[in-house]
């Protein structure tokens, strides 16, 4: 007898042995890709082509609800031969982006799964400066087809790497990497790079020197008391007195003052915690027994985040005595948490060092320094005489008598709490 249950079980037996016979599998293709190919068909056919001239193909013609409808692709990538210890792979089909992942040598690998018998354009960008420096692109047209799985290969030669010139020299990226050249100073340009830029080099005032590294992190924290110490003009000992009163807040003063009769020093500051953010004001005087120095100042740390931090600071000094002259520098930088320490890195800002003297010889000036993440150098401008000249630095320096780490300040705070 022909229930209902046979019927349905004759149906599926004929739909199976109909597949036997047209031959219908599931493989792997391997896909070759052509750099700046439109075909759909780039570097091997795809199985999506397996409609026939006379009709629609045989995947057209059977709906069942358990067809496959995504294909996972293996992407073999080789990429040209570079040193560097920050290269990158990124991969972009169509609305999906993700990375490779570094083999050895110059193999990369990625897998993804996308939709059966769809196409879009396939764009793969090698970079290094993790990310920031473009080495070459690879660009063509993907479309799957209705395997389960394929694999799609890019060679070395496929790779676009002439057309990425970052300086404009005429020299690639990828050939200044190799050759040692920094592919972001023009090759034909004269510019010196030097180990560092000062930005309080008249004025010698740190805040991190002065004030901060002189507090623990109890609070509140007090000190009254007298310190021996080398006078610096005429190399004789005297007592300094010391001064730190910190309230439970985070707020409070700091003076450090000597008096030898024919020389004194005086350095005061005030310390002001407001919401995320720790700032200095204050003044500095000394008399060499000639000429007297005066440096007034405001510097701020703000915390944006666990790991970054924003540093902003304005120092107006002045000499006078048998000559005059005065400065003032403005510094916006953007620093980087020292793991494992209280120090931010300085890896991005700009600032303003002005320079106004009435001494014979003593040009007046106006220096500018600046950088972005991703520049390798701090750029330097200096206008002085109706002429501008420019170098590049490697780093900062916050003071000239900083021997510590270059470009550093102190930037973590047992008065700021993280959310």
């Amino acid at each position: 007898m022909d229930t209902p249950f046979m019927k349905a079980l004759g149906l599926v037996y004929a739909q199976l042995n109909l597949l036997a016979r047209v031959g219908v599998i599931s493989g792997t293709v391997l896909l070759i890709g052509c750099s700046g190919s439109s075909n759909s068909d780039v570097g091997g056919e795809s199985l999506a082509s397996s409609e026939t001239e006379n009709g629609p193909s045989l995947h057209d013609a059977i709906s069942d609800p358990l067809e496959q409808n995504e294909t996972q692709v293996l992407f073999d990538i080789t990429v040209p031969a570079v040193m560097s210890d920050t290269l990158q792979l990124r991969i972009v089909w169509g609305d999906s982006t993700f990375t490779a992942e570094w083999l050895g040598d110059e193999s990369w690998s990625a897998s993804a799964a996308f939709p059966t018998n769809t196409q879009h354009s396939l764009l793969v960008t090698f970079t290094s400066g993790n990310g920031a420096l473009v080495l070459g692109t690879f660009e063509s047209e993907l479309r799957t087809g209705i395997n389960s799985a394929e694999s799609y290969e890019i060679i070395a030669a496929q790779f676009e790497t002439q057309q990425w010139d970052s300086d404009d020299d005429g020299v690639s990226n990828i050939d200044e990497l190799i050759a040692g050249t920094d592919p972001l100073i023009h090759n034909d340009s004269l510019v010196d790079i030097v180990d560092f830029y000062v930005i309080n080099q008249r004025s010698d005032i740190s805040v991190t020197r002065d004030f901060e590294s002189r507090l623990t992190d109890d609070r509140p924290f007090f000190i009254d008391r007298m310190v021996p110490m080398r006078e610096p003009n005429f190399n004789q000992t005297v007592e300094a007195h010391d001064r730190i009163d910190i309230d439970s807040d985070g707020n409070g003063i700091h003076t450090f003052e000597w008096d030898a009769g024919s020389t004194f020093f005086r350095r005061s500051g005030t310390r002001t915690h407001t919401l995320n953010t720790i700032s200095w004001d204050g003044v500095q005087n000394n008399f060499n027994s000639i000429s007297f120095f005066q440096s007034e100042f405001n510097s701020s740390v703000s915390v944006v985040s666990e790991s970054n931090r924003e540093f902003v600071e304005v120092v107006t000094g002045s000499l006078t005595g048998d000559y005059s002259k005065s400065w003032e520098t403005n510094t916006q930088l953007t620093g980087v948490l020292i793991e494992g320490s209280s120090m931010c890195k300085a890896v991005s800002g700009t600032g303003t060092a002005s320079f106004n003297s009435f001494r014979p010889g003593e040009p007046d000036t106006v220096t500018t320094f600046s950088k972005a993440l991703q520049d390798p150098y701090w750029r330097v401008v200096v206008e002085s005489n109706n002429e501008t000249s420019e170098y590049f630095a490697r780093d900062l320096k916050m003071i000239k008598a900083d021997d510590s780490e270059s470009g550093l300040f102190l930037c973590d705070f047992v008065d700021i709490k993280l959310p």
